[in-house]
């Protein structure tokens, strides 16, 4: 509003300031803004770039206006095109539209938004909507954070497939280590088995050979005995 509009409708400026910080909003901004003037233009855009100082500082912007119908409107029109780079920003109408969803009574100059991007074209495209650039941050850690994971499970499977491999390699060579050695006690009881078989069959032949010298003497002796009878 402008002096003129305050005083006409009987409004103090340094009462509603302290109203307003009754009500918790901290920083208070007076943008004289007349419909029809030279200053209209520039007023809104400064207006718009006011918010989004505001906004980037973390605060929250309450935009208001005499009637609340036409300047609020547009200056939030205004911030949403030359700032946050809404998806269908080139269509002010499209943005105008949105705002107008939010209240049926809201009537955002769309012509003058528009005349203002236009005319600051070059402003308008060196903005970054802080808002989205830590979208794109966060996307970014995001998927940083799922390829660490990935990578992560990656190596943790592959840990898993040589701990796996190593421990079949352990109980294959247990096995085959075990087996050699039932393998050589097996030979070296057939060994002993056939060394004690062919002791037995020496021993067997050497009685057997003595066996047949005593039936020798004992039948030389009969006919000795039997001669000197």
């Amino acid at each position: 509003m402008t002096d003129q509009e305050m005083k006409e409708r009987n409004y103090d400026w340094r009462k509603m300031s302290q109203v307003m910080a009754q009500n918790g909003i901290s920083v208070t901004n007076h943008y004289p803004v007349k419909a029809q003037s030279s200053q209209y233009h520039p007023a809104i855009f400064a207006s718009s770039q006011r918010v989004n100082e505001l906004v980037n500082k973390g605060q929250r912007v309450f935009i208001f206006a005499g009637s609340g119908v036409s300047k609020a409107p547009t200056s939030a029109l205004c911030y949403c095109c030359m700032f946050k780079k809404m998806n269908c920003w080139p269509l002010v109408p499209q943005v105008s539209q949105r705002i107008k969803n939010i209240n049926k009574y809201f009537l955002p100059n769309v012509t003058a938004v528009n005349k203002i991007v236009n005319d600051n074209k070059d402003f308008q495209s060196k903005q970054k909507d802080l808002d989205t650039e830590a979208m794109i941050k966060n996307k970014r850690m995001a998927d940083e954070i799922e390829r660490k994971l990935r990578d992560l499970e990656s190596f943790r499977k592959r840990q898993e497939a040589d701990e796996m491999r190593n421990l079949q390699s352990s109980l294959k060579k247990m096995e085959d280590d075990s087996k050699k050695q039932i393998d050589m006690h097996k030979k070296s009881k057939e060994d002993d088995f056939r060394k004690k078989s062919e002791h037995i069959k020496a021993e067997t032949k050497r009685l057997e050979i003595l066996q047949s010298q005593m039936d020798k003497i004992r039948k030389h002796n009969e006919a000795e005995i039997e001669n000197e009878r």
